[in-house]
């Protein structure tokens, strides 16, 4: 590596400082968007208003979905989903109603979002889906004194009851179609 030589130094300096003075004169104007005749492009437009979200809450599937005493929407999901517009500074509007009837008013445009939907191949062709939250799996109730029903394939020949509207009955429906029960 060689030496720098005392004018070699004086070079770097010169030029550093005709760089910075460059820079001083470009940076205010850049920085302040400053200019002598007013333009409409110096003054951005003010972001489009939004149309508040509408989402729909079960008034009764807790620990996810439910009023509370005071007459509103509550839950996991219903909290996590406020936590997510509040974020997002989006103005969040709530209807409360049974699964049914959201589930329908989302298909049909009236509502903006639910918070808790089971995937099924069927929904996918009506909604689309975030990233999954949350991981539920189904089960099978039965009375205490009915014991032979220990799996799946066991409901055939049974009356099962479902709730109208939910994955379990598009999944009873399914197993109808191919002969489970």
């Amino acid at each position: 590596m060689r030496d720098t030589t005392q004018r070699e130094k004086w070079a770097q300096q010169v030029f550093l400082l005709a760089c910075l003075g460059v820079w001083g004169l470009c940076v205010p104007a850049a920085a302040y968007g400053q200019s002598d005749t007013p333009d409409a492009t110096d003054t951005p437009a003010p972001p489009p208003e939004r149309a508040p979200v509408t989402m729909g809450a079960e008034p009764g599937y807790p620990p996810y979905s439910f009023v509370d005493d005071t007459g509103n929407a509550t839950g996991f999901s219903v909290e996590l989903f406020r936590a997510v517009a509040e974020a997002m500074n989006l103005d969040l509007r709530i209807e409360v109603a049974p699964w049914n009837t959201i589930k329908g008013q989302l298909a049909a445009g009236e509502l903006d979002a639910l918070p808790l939907v089971g995937r099924t191949p069927e929904r996918e062709e009506l909604f689309d889906f975030t990233v999954p939250y949350l991981s539920l799996y189904g089960g099978i109730v039965v009375r205490e004194d009915v014991s032979d029903i220990t799996r799946f394939q066991d409901l055939a020949g049974h009356r099962v009851a479902v709730m109208n509207g939910d994955n379990a009955e598009e999944f009873r429906g399914c197993g109808q179609k191919l002969g489970l029960f």
